[in-house]
């Protein structure tokens, strides 16, 4: 407007300083020219023309008005009967307009809202949130406190001069849909944490499953396994903690089963956690559990193996690998019954019978200060010793048959007779990976045999010397010695037994005698003569 103003002035006021000012044209000259004149009339009209011109401009911030005042009722008839809220205000931010909708959103009279600062309403915050045109998510106090949850879209009302001279805000009320949303996505997600939950107790279970059909029962009728019959009989009906002890292999796990099976937790889960399989920072959340949150990367909650267990066994293999932090979480478990999720901050209650079981000495690691000694004490209430299986040599014939038909039925081999060579082979050697290498044994020996009888696989006993894994602090059984030193001899006569320069030469003993031996051995040579 004020552009249009000094145009006007400007146009208005040139002819006057042309002409009529002291030095001008008409000063100067005295209008003796006729031209002079016909340039006086012209500056007539020039005046007359800007005058025009000025009031004109003068008019125009009236004429806007009595137009947007025309504009204005229409607007406002048009938003009085929207059912969505509505508030008109000054850049100042006082409230000159509301609708039906928006008194009745926040509960006001029209007499209590006009006039009123829009903070009153909404929030702060939201006013820096405004963009002529944009929806943006902000909220809308009600008279009582009440926050409501309210999409709003701004519109700038300007003049012909393209100026803001006030705002409308028109909202749509979501905040009983966002309840409703929330209350879905609160029950999906406690949907998707059931079924996760559900699929990690199904999972567990499968694999304690799968261990439970392929155990066997304790087999053995020698006077130190029936010791551990006797010792498993007493303990069961309670709900004692067990300490089992043996070397690996022997069937410390068999052992925490037979157990479980026999107690008053039979009908409930056997959970078992292999302490030395999992690295230390796992642990401790595979034990008991974290929530969402606790650390990076635990977009969800998980039960750990204790809550798994509930009501059951939790059998701790190979305890003596707990780190000491871990150790004394496991010490409050077992004194107080208690325990907490890792981030979590509800204590949870342990209704759980813990065996633990452990290959090395707990009192040596205790000497050395790798395990809590007030664990060791609280684990050891009832401790069974598990005997390797070459002190109990009687049983190797039962069990043996026992692996020979589970592995022919699972590869499907015709493998039933079990030759007194072989039985004589397996009882002699001594076994230092105890239960669980004779079940290799023979199942590798039920894969290579050729039609009904077991014969034992060529590498029988090589590998374990090779590795150089050796029984009894190094030694080995006299039987054992001699195969290998007649091997030595055989390999450096090429297999030759008789004749000059043979083995039985070597030996000093007559050719059938070394046959004989090298038969009662199991040694084979394809080269003999």
């Amino acid at each position: 407007m004020m552009r249009y103003i000094k145009i006007v002035l400007l146009v208005a006021l040139a002819p006057l300083m042309l002409f009529a000012l002291p030095g001008g044209m008409l000063v100067r000259d005295q209008a003796k020219s006729p031209r002079y004149h016909l340039a006086s009339s012209f500056f007539g009209v020039a005046m007359l023309t800007g005058y025009s011109a000025l009031r004109n401009a003068r008019r125009m911030p009236v004429l806007g008005r009595h137009a947007q005042e025309e504009e204005e009722p229409r607007w406002r008839s048009m938003f009085e009967d929207v059912p969505f809220p509505v508030l008109g205000y000054s850049l100042a931010g006082v409230i000159d307009y509301a609708n039906d909708s928006a008194l009745q959103a926040t509960g006001y009279a029209k007499e209590d809202l006009i006039g009123r600062e829009l903070s009153l309403v909404c929030p702060s915050d939201a006013m820096a949130m405004e963009s002529d045109g944009r929806v943006f998510p902000a909220g809308l106090i009600t008279r009582t406190g009440e926050r409501r949850n309210v999409l709003w879209s701004v519109v700038e009302l300007r003049d012909q001069d393209g100026a803001i001279q006030r705002i409308l805000r028109i909202g749509n009320d979501v905040t009983e849909r966002t309840k409703a949303e929330a209350g879905r996505d609160a029950a999906l997600r406690e949907l998707a944490g059931a079924k996760q939950e559900l699929e990690a107790h199904s999972q567990y279970l499968k694999l304690e499953y799968e261990g439970a059909v392929h155990s066997t029962e304790i087999l053995g009728k020698s006077d130190a396994i029936q010791y551990v019959l006797h010792k498993i009989g007493q303990v069961a009906s309670t709900n004692a903690t067990v300490l089992i002890e043996g070397e690996t292999g022997v069937g410390k796990e068999l052992v925490a089963r037979a157990i479980h099976k026999s107690g008053p937790r039979s009908g409930q889960p056997f959970i078992r956690v292999n302490c030395a399989a999992l690295p230390s920072p796992l642990i401790e959340s595979e034990l008991f559990g974290y929530e969402k949150g606790a650390f990076t990367g635990a977009d969800r909650s998980r039960p750990g193996r204790f809550e798994l267990a509930e009501g059951g066994t939790l059998f701790l293999d190979e305890v003596s690998e707990l780190a000491l932090d871990v150790q004394a979480k496991l010490l409050r478990v077992l004194q107080e019954g208690e325990y907490d999720r890792i981030g979590g901050t509800k204590t949870r209650q342990a209704n759980v019978r813990i065996i633990a079981a452990t290959n090395t000495s707990l009192s040596e690691a205790v000497a050395a200060g790798r395990f809590r000694e007030d664990l060791y004490y609280r684990l050891q209430v009832f401790p069974i010793t598990v005997p390797p299986l070459r002190d109990r040599k009687e049983d190797i014939p039962p069990l043996t048959q026992q692996f020979l038909e589970r592995f022919s039925a699972k590869h499907r081999r015709t493998v039933c007779d079990i030759p007194m060579a072989v039985v004589n082979r397996l009882t002699a050697y001594h076994w230092p990976g105890n239960v669980r290498e004779l079940e290799n044994v023979v199942e590798r020996a039920v894969i290579t045999s050729a039609g009904n009888r077991l014969t034992l696989p060529g590498d029988f006993a090589k590998g374990t010397i090779k590795n150089g894994t050796l029984p009894l602090n190094g030694f080995v059984t006299l039987d054992e010695m001699e195969r290998r030193y007649i091997q030595q001899v055989l390999q450096r006569t090429n297999g030759q037994i008789a004749g000059q320069g043979g083995a039985a030469e070597i030996l000093g003993m007559h050719p059938n005698t070394l046959r004989s031996r090298m038969a009662k051995l199991g040694l084979k040579n394809s080269g003999s003569r």
